[in-house]
């Protein structure tokens, strides 16, 4: 991975990010790459001295970093902490470091510098899946696991959107209880993941985990800056405006895979993404 500084960033900054010091070890795969998509690490695996990151991309990323060691700093509690374990599935080492276990307790913790988007109920599989490998690895070396739980950083929140939006997060620090696998279904899991990840060495599948959003149609009305509907169907929203009358019109909100388009750091290489970003250019200048 090379790494660029386009925003002329500080150079501590670029150092600090250049000197980052994580090491999977001697792994065939890590658990954090386990819970990816096959196709995504594959690729990342095929182009890695071919690969270019800005150092503004991991900003998150060192933020996360100084907030482990903060938290270390104040931890009063008998724990271990950020210790790496092994296990052998298939053939393959995999690899796992958590961020905190109280033994005693049994209690499996893990730090996250997150987004507000994050900590939504359909956006928390990763987490589980990733905890509960972490457990499994655990149980591996003779540990009891009892309880999962992340304690997440939002680094967007906003007190005001606080104050008048429902369902939006009340403080910026949250406790989040992650359901707790029986180490069936953790096995299972794994030895299905691995397999998935060695035929990807050899034949690349379709990546599933593309944040993909719905193309929807917005019906709205002149001098109105919200939509006075938004509809899921064309069908649905071609009768909406007829029935709305005069002063309005229908606005297409096509669909997007967010992860492709602004995350995905192997996109240049993927031929997936390539045919998706080639159809969707079709689709903007025939609807021109």
């Amino acid at each position: 991975m090379k790494l660029t500084n386009i925003f002329s960033l500080p150079d501590a900054i670029v150092k600090a990010i250049a000197n980052d010091s994580y090491n999977a070890g001697p792994c065939d795969i890590s658990c954090t790459r386990l819970v990816d998509s096959p196709r995504k690490v594959a690729l990342e695996v095929q182009h890695a001295k071919d690969l270019v990151e800005d150092v503004s991309d991991r900003i998150w990323s060192l933020f996360g970093q100084s907030i482990h060691t903060i938290l270390e700093r104040a931890d009063s509690t008998p724990a271990l902490k950020e210790n790496r374990l092994t296990m052998t599935r298939q053939n393959w080492v995999i690899s796992g470091q958590f961020d905190r276990f109280v033994v005693a307790d049994g209690l499996l913790q893990e730090y996250k510098t997150t987004s507000v988007f994050a900590v939504k109920d359909e956006c928390r599989q990763s987490w589980q899946t990733q905890m509960n490998v972490l457990a499994h690895l655990l149980r591996e070396h003779g540990y009891t696991v009892v309880k999962l739980q992340v304690c997440a950083i939002l680094r967007d929140w906003r007190r005001s959107q606080a104050d008048r939006t429902q369902d939006y997060p009340i403080s910026p620090v949250l406790t989040i209880d992650i359901p707790l696998w029986t180490p069936e279904k953790a096995e299972d899991w794994i030895d299905t993941a691995v397999r998935k990840h060695q035929a990807a060495r050899t034949e690349l599948p379709e990546c599933e985990d593309r944040w993909e959003t719905p193309t929807t149609y917005a019906l709205m009305r002149t001098g109105r800056k919200t939509a006075v509907r938004v509809y899921d169907n064309q069908i649905d929203a071609d009768n909406a405006l007829v029935a709305a009358g005069p002063n309005h019109e229908l606005i297409c909100r096509r669909g997007r895979n967010l992860r492709c388009e602004q995350y995905c750091s192997v996109r240049d290489y993927c031929t997936q993404y390539q045919s998706y970003a080639q159809t969707a250019e079709k689709e903007m200048s025939t609807s021109a």
